[in-house]
């Protein structure tokens, strides 16, 4: 098991990934502009700011919707539905692990946990922890049985931790975010960078959220 992340919560990328990889990466899932998905770079240069790798999200529906910075859009919670297909599709060839770890944030399991689960835990969040083959991958997360079992709601929420066994690499998208951070070797990160069905900017440990 990974360790939770030891900065201060929700500071620096370091308070979101454990520390020791090679790189990270800040995945932007598109964001909704009028019913149509939007990638981030199109989005600024639409309402004339210049992208950037701490660009936030809400402030960019903001400013396309003529509204003060600090209104809430409602986003994803956990791992975007739409980009963790693609983004698990580049991860899985940068591991050799036949299993892979999941996190679920205990406000989504719509139950408390029971004491045989196991927690991670960081100064803020609990994620009760899961394990399933990789092959997971190949189904759409609506069936991800896991999800529908533990949650009562009538929609399944992705998870917002992923590990692999033998921790080559490691996603978190938190509650309140919606996007995902990625920790990973160069080459893991350089794929996920490159990747046209992905929209991703380099990051490091001590940029800010």
């Amino acid at each position: 098991m990974f360790p939770p992340p030891a900065t201060p919560p929700y500071v620096t990328v370091s308070s979101v990934l454990p520390s020791g990889f090679a790189a990270c990466a800040r995945v932007l899932p598109p964001l909704n502009v009028g019913g149509t998905p939007t990638r981030w770079a199109a989005l600024a240069r639409a309402v004339g700011v210049e992208m950037h790798s701490g660009m936030r999200g809400q402030d960019l529906l903001n400013l396309a919707a003529g509204q003060p910075l600090g209104t809430f859009h409602p986003c994803s919670l956990g791992l975007d539905p739409y980009v963790w297909p693609v983004m698990l599709e580049v991860l899985l060839r940068h591991t050799t692990s036949e299993s892979l770890v999941f996190g679920f944030w205990e406000g989504h399991l719509g139950k408390p946990f029971r004491p045989q689960e196991e927690l991670l835990q960081s100064s803020i969040r609990r994620w009760a922890l899961a394990q399933s083959h990789r092959t997971i991958a190949d189904t759409p997360i609506p069936q991800w049985p896991d999800m529908r079992e533990k949650n009562q709601q009538s929609w399944p929420t992705p998870p917002c931790l992923v590990w692999p066994r033998d921790r080559t690499w490691f996603v978190h998208s938190d509650i309140d975010d919606m996007e995902a951070y990625v920790a990973g070797s160069e080459e893991a990160i350089q794929e996920i960078l490159a990747c046209p069905d992905l929209e991703a900017v380099s990051v490091e440990y001590d940029d800010g959220l």
